[in-house]
């Protein structure tokens, strides 16, 4: 993208600020006009409130801005902040490090499993056959000593406390920790095949995973008795419960998992034993002697980022800030992190009410930015060493991420990097737009209306769709 000198006009700045349609600098009419009358479009659903700023990234003064400097609830356009803060404070190059020891106890080998906080583990990227190469090339086929999960750096909660009780079973609530897989969920899998009744197939993931189980899912030819498939993980094991269609296709549902360190201990104690490596248990102490790193595995940033913005993953925004306080300060938490990313951004005494950190993912309601500090973060990503890193993990208009939908048209094809944020209440869009000149604009456009109006959103998307062409064709 490239960027360019833009204009400069005081004058119309004062009188559009006299006229309501927000403060402007360096700004056609046209573009003023165009964002003021779909800000009062907005504002007629829901009792919308909308705050714009944008701002030309090589300029230091917006050129259009309308209650930029009021905080909104930003939904996932958190995750922009998060992001920023990981390229900075980790670097682009920063790999997650999870280091397998042996410990030579009294009683026969050990193994202390040290966790860097990894949110990549999974199916996709196996993270135990590794191990299981180390053992065997090191003819270790008996942990008679047993298993120690080292998560002392790791301290609780799993979760940022603000985010809603009803919903902690649902995939996109899933809880944090220093040893997690599948982004702290627990993959089902149901297949009815050519079943016409009775219970149907589930098979549980990563892996070999195994879980006790109660309930069923049922399989029916009745249309009118199909209702909600689900499946709930508690202290228990895995409840399942619904209907499902006789025929349907394969589908896996991912289940928030109750307790991420005894998901990973079922799971690398049945890896283990499927591979013939015998062990007695999972210690609850830490091995006496002195043990050698055995293996280590490794996941990019890279890979997390793409997570975090094109797929917006409320897990691995929140693990990833742990795992930079963690880095920071040795202690992983949830509180450190919050702290981490509060400090990271604070815009001063002065504005300290347009920003309030409660989580890293912005599923919580009480955290709190303006659009003009979002515009400001965004233009200095542009202008760190990190920006291509954060451009390419940035949805693209049209071709994927939560934006694969939308701003389809020819002549925005290819020009629009942008994160998306939505929940009930909330409706964001955030990012850069290469212009019709070739200029490139950062963006905020914040919305907060009430959360008893639903099915609006797709009236806020339209909107901001049409204020992103209107940038783009003004400069």
């Amino acid at each position: 993208m490239s960027v360019v000198p833009g204009r400069n006009s005081c004058a119309f700045a004062l009188f559009c600020l006299l006229a309501g349609a927000g403060n402007l600098a360096g700004q056609d009419k046209a573009l003023a006009s165009s964002l003021a009358a779909l800000r009062r479009e907005a504002m007629r659903y829901g009792n919308a409130k909308i705050a714009v700023q944008v701002q030309l990234v090589d300029e230091k003064r917006p050129c259009f801005t309308a209650l930029a400097r009021t905080a909104f609830i930003p939904a996932s356009n958190m995750k922009i902040f998060t992001a920023a803060l990981l390229l900075a404070r980790l670097g682009p190059k920063y790999e997650f490090h999870t280091r397998f020891y042996l410990h030579e106890e009294e009683k026969g080998m050990a193994l202390r499993v040290v966790p860097g906080g990894d949110p990549c583990l999974g199916e996709e990227r196996d993270p135990i056959q590794g191990l299981i190469d180390k053992l065997r090339a090191a003819k270790v086929l008996d942990l008679g000593a047993g298993v120690y999960l080292d998560d002392r750096a790791w301290p609780g909660p799993a979760r940022p406390s603000g985010w809603p009780k009803d919903q902690l079973q649902f995939y996109y609530a899933a809880p944090t920790g220093a040893f997690a897989i599948e982004e702290g969920c627990i993959l089902v899998r149901l297949d009815p095949g050519r079943l016409r009744s009775g219970a149907c197939p589930v098979e549980l993931g990563p892996g070999c995973l195994q879980l006790p189980q109660r309930g069923e899912i049922k399989i029916s030819t009745n249309k009118k008795l199909q209702n909600k498939i689900g499946a709930v993980h508690d202290a228990k094991g895995l409840r399942l419960f619904g209907r499902i269609m006789a025929g349907s296709s394969s589908l896996t549902l991912a289940v928030s998992a109750h307790d991420c360190k005894a998901v990973y201990a079922r799971y690398l104690w049945c890896r283990l034993k499927e591979a013939g490596i015998q062990l007695s248990s999972f210690r609850l102490t830490k091995p006496r002697s002195k043990g050698r790193l055995l293996h280590t595995r490794n996941s990019p940033l890279s890979l997390a980022l793409l997570r975090i913005l094109r797929h917006s993953s409320n897990f691995t925004a929140e693990q990833c800030l742990r795992i930079a306080a963690f880095e920071d300060n040795g202690e992983g938490s949830l509180l450190a992190a919050r702290k981490l990313l509060q400090k990271q951004f604070s815009p001063g005494p002065a504005r300290a009410s347009e920003w309030y950190v409660a989580d890293g993912s912005g599923l919580s309601r009480a955290s709190r930015i303006s659009a003009a500090l979002m515009c400001k973060l965004l233009c200095d990503v542009w202008a760190a060493d990190y920006r291509n890193d954060f451009l390419a993990a940035l949805p693209a208009n049209g071709e994927d991420g939560k934006l694969s939908k939308r701003m389809k048209q020819k002549e925005l094809e290819g020009r629009v990097r942008a994160k998306t944020g939505w929940i009930r209440g909330v409706s964001s869009l955030s990012g850069f737009v290469r212009c019709k000149s070739g200029k490139t604009a950062a963006f905020s456009i914040l919305i907060n209306y009430d959360r008893k109006e639903g099915g609006l959103n797709r009236h806020f998307k339209r909107i901001q769709d049409q204020m992103v062409r209107a940038i783009y064709a003004s400069f």
